[in-house]
């Protein structure tokens, strides 16, 4: 997600609904209705090439703050945790592997959501694919979201 305004909040509020998350083209409303397509399109995947770009989206959304929450109230972390634990079942997508271990690295800056990575199914992912990936940057991104989980 590219902005001119980088690091500035999107200005989702606290409350459902906001302003300026309400407002059709702003940021905030883009990014709500992106993250509503992953998440959508990982519960139940019509088409599975689709899976990959949706992971990818919530990888990069989640690099947003105010985005997590949101993420993480719609199940992202559930969702992410079978591609996760699908490391150890032979040839896999390198990338996918990535992209859903970043995503739930990024979650786990959410406090609930690095509590809430056990129910989830996503520590034994994790676990899973530091253990059994062959990419260095997966193993990586792996051993730092338990690195995050394990903090609590």
């Amino acid at each position: 997600m590219s902005r001119t305004d980088r690091g500035k909040p999107l200005g989702l509020g606290a409350e459902p609904g906001s302003s300026s998350a309400s407002c059709p083209g702003s940021a905030a409303a883009t990014s709500l209705s992106f993250l509503d397509w992953a998440v959508r399109t990982l519960r139940t995947p019509g088409d599975p090439r689709c899976v990959g770009p949706a992971t990818a989206a919530l990888a990069s959304l989640l690099s947003e703050r105010e985005l997590r929450p949101v993420a993480f109230r719609h199940g992202a972390l559930g969702l992410l945790a079978p591609t996760l634990r699908s490391a150890g079942a032979g040839p896999h997508n390198v990338q996918l592997l990535y992209e859903a271990g970043v995503a739930v690295w990024l979650l786990t800056f959410h406090p609930p959501a690095a509590e809430g990575t056990l129910a989830s199914g996503a520590l034994a992912g994790l676990i899973e694919t530091a253990r059994s990936a062959q990419k260095e940057k997966v193993v990586r991104v792996a051993l730092a979201a338990l690195r995050c989980v394990t903090r609590l």
